[in-house]
């Protein structure tokens, strides 16, 4: 008997992390399957799949595997890395099952807050340690007067989401309550006025992540972001691998035996009632390849460098012209020392000027060298990522100067990353505007014929890893069930 995706998938839900309650069983039927995309999606998707004893190639655009899991090692000494892609890799992350499989060191990177913080709003660099009240240049309303961002996010945001009946089921159902389905017909913004936030509470709190969605809190639906809550309940802890998050993605190609072929931009699908055709671009001209199925991993916003034939349903082509990416742009500064910790501060910052926000990239490594980076997203973004490197790289110390103070003297080399770029991103990840989840989901989820998806976006919780990871065992699993 075969299942339902949606029974499928609220089974493996109950269950807890997909991967550990349901593995890909030997097939009684053999097919060749190609799988266009060798990051996080399309590897998890192709190792299942090859685990079941199908026949599976993969075929990727760049010259590397990993996609948005992308660890930089140059230029930076004593064995130091950052990541341009995926920073942490949460407790419900089935990239972390993988990682044990393989043999890779587990570095848990540790969410309390044993450090001070700092910010920089409105022309002001704030500090604080952990458990003091946070003297903020704007004025609050009196109940929110000295909480911390998080705090607020808490208050105004996350409270309201736990409080929804359904959340725990937002991810498996097709169709959620009516309560949900409401968010899609507003912005985020629009859902915390709607909570009682007050607009300076607002200017604080899109000061994270929050604001790394298209352009903006004012443009992308509050659903995803419920839906990105949904995926992380229950998440215990985070962890980064050892010598780079890119290494799960490096070692499933190095399992596929041979069948990982890079370079290989595809530039057209023919679907067929018996398979598929796959015309291949390169360096050395075009050449196609057959099989039973395929699976397209690379992001929404790629795809019209596609030809398909036939076309896609004109849902999908809406979609894909649509759905937009979110511009991210990051730039990292080797320093001599990490010399923020001897003023008590962790490494991070949070600031309304083009850097965003600043992370410490060396978290769990070793060596008396540390790494900061500058995080952006949105307009901030582009306006980085039109510099020049030079530019660009005197803009995030200029930047970074006004939460660290003397970064400017401990700075050795730089890196960059602009992931919009990227001929195969362009951009970073997708941003359901308000209204497209309702739209455009049911429809991404579904495949075309003998053409599967897979990718964060397809799972519904677009710029996470764990999304990714699991939207390809999903696809699999998906495919192994026919």
């Amino acid at each position: 008997m075969r299942i339902s995706r949606r029974i499928f998938l609220q089974a493996v839900a109950s269950a807890g992390v997909a991967r550990s309650s349901f593995a890909l069983a030997a097939s009684e039927k053999r097919y060749r399957i190609i799988v266009v995309g060798a990051g996080a999606s399309g590897l998890a998707a192709a190792y299942e799949l090859g685990k079941a004893g199908h026949d599976v190639i993969v075929l990727e655009a760049r010259s590397r595997t990993g996609g948005r899991l992308h660890t930089l090692r140059e230029p930076f000494d004593d064995g130091l890395y950052a990541e341009a892609g995926a920073l942490f890799l949460t407790s419900n992350n089935p990239g972390l099952d993988y990682a044990r499989e393989f043999g890779l060191e587990l570095i848990p990177i540790d969410f309390r807050q044993t450090l001070g913080k700092v910010a920089f709003v409105d022309g002001k660099r704030i500090t604080t340690m952990p458990g003091a009240k946070w003297d903020w240049p704007v004025a609050l309303e009196e109940a929110d007067a000295g909480m911390s961002v998080s705090a607020l996010q808490t208050k105004y945001h996350r409270k309201f989401l736990g409080n929804m009946d359904g959340l725990s089921r937002l991810l498996t159902e097709t169709y959620p309550t009516q309560e949900f389905r409401s968010l899609d017909d507003m912005s985020l913004i629009d859902f915390w006025r709607h909570n009682g936030a007050s607009e300076n509470a607002i200017k604080l709190m899109r000061l994270t992540y929050y604001d790394g969605y298209g352009d903006g809190i004012e443009t992308v639906s509050a659903l995803q972001s419920a839906r990105e809550s949904a995926s992380f309940a229950g998440v215990t802890g985070s962890f980064r691998v050892k010598g780079g998050n890119d290494r799960i993605c490096s070692e499933l190609a190095s399992r596929l035996d041979g069948t990982v072929q890079l370079d290989s931009p595809v530039v057209a699908i023919n679907r067929e009632n018996n398979g598929v055709t796959l015309t291949i671009g390169g360096k050395n001209g075009q050449h196609e390849m057959s099989g039973d199925y395929a699976v397209l991993t690379a992001p929404i916003h790629v795809q019209d460098r596609i030809e398909f034939q036939p076309r896609l349903s004109p849902l999908r082509e809406r979609a894909i012209r649509e759905i937009g990416p979110t511009d991210v742009c990051r730039v990292f500064v080797q320093t001599q020392t990490r010399f923020w910790e001897r003023d008590g501060l962790d490494g991070t910052a949070i600031t309304d000027l083009p850097i965003f926000s600043v992370y410490h990239s060396t978290a769990g490594q070793d060596g008396t060298r540390g790494i900061l980076e500058s995080f952006s997203y949105g307009p901030r973004a582009r306006h980085m990522a039109a510099l020049s490197d030079k530019e660009r790289h005197e803009a995030a110390i200029s930047g970074m100067s006004e939460v660290y103070p003397g970064i400017e003297n401990e700075a050795e080399r730089y890196a960059s990353y602009d992931w919009g770029g990227d001929p195969w991103a362009r951009g970073g990840h997708a941003a359901f505007a308000p209204g497209q989840i309702g739209e455009f989901f049911p429809a991404l989820q579904k495949p075309e014929g003998r053409l599967y998806f897979a990718g964060d976006a397809i799972y519904g919780v677009p710029g996470y890893s764990h999304a990714a990871f699991q939207s390809g065992i999903d696809v699999a699993a998906e495919i192994g069930r026919l």
